[in-house]
């Protein structure tokens, strides 16, 4: 019995950017640790975001916190390597949305990169003063329809 997650991403996602792997985020194995996955998509949100000129915890009127993360690796990722990561806007509602990620190594030809993971978080509009949810302002769920993938 296979417990494997199975994540189907849209085909096209709208976003991408690029990150360099770093010789610190090798491990014991010499190769790129499964935690560090979770730092490079938080790069790669970051980025998007700003695009759209919000931060993540300056999102519009309020900020966002996590609800979930899922990650399938597809690949081995060794250092040196460039990442483009490429992310697409789902399921977006009144108080929260999910971003999908696609992460290729690219490659030295330009043509032939390796998908190395797929994941998805989901973020919620959270309000930190009073410490609940809160709705995403009508100006984010514009910006964020943009890139619905």
């Amino acid at each position: 019995m296979q417990h494997r997650i199975r994540l189907k991403l849209p085909k096209e996602l709208p976003f991408d950017c690029h990150i360099a792997v770093r010789i610190t985020d090798l491990n014991y194995g010499n190769h790129v640790g499964n935690e560090k996955m979770l730092e490079y998509l938080q790069e790669a949100r970051i980025q998007f975001f700003a695009v759209m000129g919000y931060s993540e915890i300056s999102f519009g009127d309020y900020g966002l916190i996590m609800a979930d993360a899922a990650i399938q690796y597809r690949k081995e990722l060794k250092y040196p390597a460039l990442l483009q990561v490429q992310i697409g806007v789902v399921e977006l509602s009144q108080g929260s949305f999910t971003l999908c990620y696609r992460v290729w190594q690219e490659a030295h030809d330009s043509i032939n990169h390796l998908l190395i993971a797929e994941a998805t978080t989901t973020l919620v509009s959270f309000n930190y003063q009073a410490g609940k949810p809160s709705p995403l302002s009508n100006e984010a769920l514009e910006k964020l329809r943009l890139y619905s993938a």
